[in-house]
């Protein structure tokens, strides 16, 4: 853990690199797009030299499309700074001032409304995880110890037939009558991949595709990936907090799978 945090430290402290996180924070850049970006400052060896180290970091993750080659940025490693240097030295006061601050500036702005655009949209990130596929692919399906998310905040609450066809929900009070429909089961092989189709948990008239991949590594450890699509009128604080969502549920995967540790709820003992 140490060396990773030492790799993504360094990886951070270019300025360059740091303004390539923000421009893949918008969306997916190819190689060439980002190389046009820096032309004037740099060769596009360098910019490519930037990438490599973002990539060895895990800040970055390549997707090709034909002979393209997209960076995407992987905020799972970032969240994971925030937990262990951020939120334990978080004061109460100081969301709140922030939240305070969002408010009297949000008075400025105009008051008309806008309709949102029907639109595709996806979220993609990965993670390492120390373990085989076959241990990553169990924790995987033991959705109560690493899904942080729940409408009704008690644990264990969330229910998962690992099947085609199945139902992924959640009992309001434990019992098989009441409950939320997450998704169904649409595809699933052991040890390789599940993918869920519903909403997730979004309001309105949203579908969404939910595709979670265990790739065995050469070394006996595995990648996550997560390709999370989500089509309908979504506004961008649900995107931001799904993405800030699923990296907290990957980084609580990671945990489960490595040391058994599983997720506690807000309110509840950890």
């Amino acid at each position: 853990m140490n060396d990773d945090l030492t790799t993504l430290w360094k990886a951070l402290a270019d300025p360059t690199r740091r303004h390539i996180l923000d421009l893949l924070r918008q969306k997916p850049h190819t190689t060439s797009d980002l190389s046009n970006v820096f032309a004037d400052e740099m060769s596009r060896y360098a910019v490519m030299k930037h990438l490599t180290v973002l990539e060895e970091a895990n800040l970055i993750f390549i997707r090709r499309k034909g002979r393209e080659r997209f960076n995407h940025l992987n905020v799972v490693p970032l969240q994971q700074m925030y937990e262990r240097w951020l939120r334990p030295y978080e004061a109460h006061w100081a969301s709140s001032l922030i939240n305070l601050k969002n408010q009297v500036e949000g008075t400025n702005m105009s008051t008309e409304t806008t309709t949102p655009s029907l639109a595709i949209h996806t979220i993609e990130q990965e993670i390492h995880i120390d373990a085989s596929a076959e241990a990553s692919f169990a924790a995987l399906l033991d959705v109560n110890g690493w899904w942080g998310q729940r409408f009704a905040r008690i644990p264990d609450s969330l229910r998962l037939e690992a099947r085609v066809g199945g139902r992924f929900w959640e009992t309001n009070d434990h019992s098989e009558e009441n409950g939320t429909l997450w998704g169904i089961v649409t595809s699933i092989k052991p040890n390789d991949h599940i993918r869920i189709e519903g909403t997730i948990g979004m309001p309105g008239p949203i579908l969404a595709t939910v595709t979670l991949c265990t790739n065995p590594q050469e070394n006996g450890t595995t990648t996550v990936t997560l390709a999370h699509q989500i089509m309908g009128d979504v506004p961008d604080r649900f995107l931001a907090g799904f993405t800030e969502g699923w990296a907290d549920n990957l980084g609580s995967l990671k945990k489960l799978t490595e040391s058994g540790e599983r997720v506690a709820l807000p309110g509840q003992p950890e």
